[in-house]
């Protein structure tokens, strides 16, 4: 009954009911996981995909296209500003479709350091 009161014991009965679901095969890999192995897993996963993605690939090509483009819109934002009746709409709608573009790529290279 002691058990019972002690939050520990509802973890320890789940696991065991959990377990008791399990094929030994399951059972077996179940016992031998640890942190370090799961992390291991996520590392070599990510690094497989940091290499045969295509995404990837194509988000590396994007970011550099979008940085030239974000440099050379620096320029134009003079220019916008300086007839703000035409030029001032459209470069700004081209400016939000840059940095709404911008943010897939930040995810690839971002996403790489929490795994």
């Amino acid at each position: 009954m002691a058990e019972d009161a002690l939050p520990y014991g509802a973890w320890a009965r789940a696991r065991e009911r959990f377990l008791e679901g399990l094929n030994e095969a399951e059972r077996a890999d179940f016992e031998d996981s640890s942190f370090e192995n799961m992390f291991y897993s996520a590392n070599t996963a990510q690094k497989a995909h940091e290499v045969d993605s295509k995404s990837r690939r194509l988000a590396e090509r994007l970011n550099r296209l979008l940085a030239g483009m974000d440099e050379w819109g620096k320029a134009l934002d003079v220019y916008s500003n300086s007839s703000a009746r035409i030029l001032s709409p459209l470069w700004g709608s081209i400016r939000v479709l840059i940095q709404d573009s911008c943010l897939p790529v930040v995810y690839y290279h971002s996403s790489g350091p929490y795994l």
